[in-house]
């Protein structure tokens, strides 16, 4: 039962983390600067937005974590 919760929580934040860099891509004025620069910086590093999992700046890992600052 764990090892099911623990799948579902971590589909979730993959689905949530793909949300949040497609929109910041797509709709850059709704989210904050420096995470529209780190979402671009890395589309053109890779040339698509599926480098999302890893998530190696802390500042952006804690805005997925809710931690708005």
């Amino acid at each position: 039962m764990q090892v099911k919760k623990k799948r579902n929580y971590n589909r979730l934040k993959l689905v949530y983390t793909k949300y949040v860099f497609y929109c910041a891509y797509y709709c850059p004025i709704l989210f904050p600067r420096w995470l529209v620069n780190e979402v671009n910086s890395r589309h053109e590093e890779t040339g698509s937005l599926n480098n999302y999992i890893n998530n190696d700046n802390p500042k952006f890992v804690s805005f997925l974590n809710g931690e708005f600052n």
